[in-house]
C-alpha cells in the first residue's frame, strides 16, 4: 500500500499573522457579525420523505444530518475552512478529510464526538451516527478515537431555542458553525405574506 499523503499546508500564512494580531475585542465582533437565516422549507420537504423511509430502519431524522450535508458541500467549495492549525510548524493543514464534530450536551458539560467520513454517508447514516455518538456521550461511553481529529465543527443551540448564541473554536480547528432554533416566520411568497 501506498503512505498516505501529506495533506496540503499553507506555510506562514498572512491569514495567520492577521489573527494572532488582531485585538481580542476585534476578533469577537467579527464572529459575531457573521449571522444568517436561511428559508427551510425545501429541506422540509425533504426531510419528511426521508424520515418516513428512515423510521421503517429505527433511525430518527432531524435537520442536523442535513446541516451536515450542507457543511460538506460548503467546505469542498471553501477549503480553507476544514482545516486545522498548526501552531508548532505556523501552518494552515487543510484536509481532504471531511470528519466533522458535531458538538453534544451531557451532564458533565458540552463534548464534541466525530462523525468521520460525513462526505461518504448519506442523511439516513449521518442520522444514525450522529444518534450513535450523542447516546455514547450522554452514556460515558465514547472512545478516545471518537473524540479526535474533527476537521470542521458544527454546534446546535436549536433545543434551548437559542437564536443569538456564538460559538467557541475547538482548537485546533480553524472554523465552527452554530445552528440556533429552526422556527416558523412570515416571509412575502407570490406578492402575498405568508408563515414559513
Amino acid at each position: 500500500t501506498k503512505p498516505a499523503s501529506r495533506p496540503p499546508v499553507i506555510s506562514g500564512t498572512t491569514t495567520r499573522v492577521r489573527v494572532a494580531n488582531l485585538p481580542a475585542p476585534k476578533l469577537s465582533a467579527a464572529s459575531s457579525r457573521l449571522r444568517w437565516t436561511c428559508r427551510s422549507a425545501a429541506v422540509a420537504a425533504d426531510s419528511d420523505a426521508i424520515a418516513e423511509a428512515a423510521r421503517a430502519e429505527g433511525v430518527k431524522v432531524t435537520f442536523l444530518p442535513f446541516v451536515v450535508k450542507a457543511v460538506v458541500a460548503a467546505l469542498k467549495k471553501h477549503p480553507k475552512l476544514n482545516a486545522t492549525m498548526d501552531e508548532e510548524r505556523s501552518e494552515l493543514v487543510l484536509h481532504r478529510r471531511y470528519d466533522i464534530g458535531v458538538a453534544s450536551a451531557t451532564e458533565g458539560g458540552l463534548i464534541v464526538p466525530v462523525l468521520r467520513g460525513a462526505d461518504g454517508r448519506s442523511v439516513v447514516d449521518l442520522a444514525r451516527e450522529i444518534e450513535r455518538l450523542s447516546a455514547a456521550a450522554r452514556e460515558h461511553k465514547l472512545k478516545l478515537e471518537e473524540l479526535q481529529g474533527g476537521t470542521f465543527t458544527v454546534t446546535s443551540t436549536g433545543t434551548k431555542g437559542g437564536v443569538l448564541a456564538t460559538p467557541i473554536l475547538h482548537h485546533p480547528q480553524v472554523a465552527i458553525l452554530g445552528v440556533h432554533a429552526i422556527t416558523r416566520k412570515p416571509a412575502v411568497v407570490d406578492e402575498a405574506i405568508v408563515i414559513r
